[in-house]
């Protein structure tokens, strides 16, 4: 079984649900070079990346978007470790994966905090606002685009 933590909103449509949830699948089984047991859907489609910028006018860190590649981000565990990676598809509404990338080379470990300080791995008791779905790694396999 493979948990599948959503850190965001589950779509109402089914259809939307299930292309999403394969897309994830797909840029975790990409990544993963044996059985993955915990990944955590983090947004769906966007097309733009959350980037730290340091100029010489300004020794502050600063926070901000850029354009990027229609594509999702998601996040899988090993142990108390888990990496993230994109998911890059040919534009909005199209949940086929194409090409992924993995965006730090070490996996990082699940009490990493995010620019704001929250974790970006949920801890246990699980916020309420994300819901936690067990799946059959088959059924997964399922939802990949051929």
């Amino acid at each position: 079984m493979v948990e599948v933590i959503w850190k965001i909103r589950i779509p109402s449509d089914e259809s939307h649900a299930t292309a999403l949830l394969g897309a994830h699948w797909k840029t975790v089984t990409d990544n993963q070079s044996s059985g993955c047991n915990s990944i955590l859907i983090r947004s769906d489609l966007h097309n733009s990346t959350r980037m730290t910028f340091q100029t010489s006018r300004c020794p502050v860190r600063e926070v901000g978007y850029i354009k990027d590649e229609w594509h999702i981000t998601t996040s899988f565990r090993n142990g108390n470790e888990f990496t993230t990676a994109h998911g890059y598809t040919a534009g909005k509404g199209n949940y086929d994966v194409h090409r992924t990338t993995v965006t730090c080379p070490m996996p990082a470990p699940i009490t990493t905090t995010g620019q704001k300080g929250s974790r970006v791995w949920p801890t246990e008791p699980l916020d309420p606002t994300y819901t936690r779905r067990m799946y059959h790694e088959s059924y997964l396999d399922s939802l990949i685009c051929k």
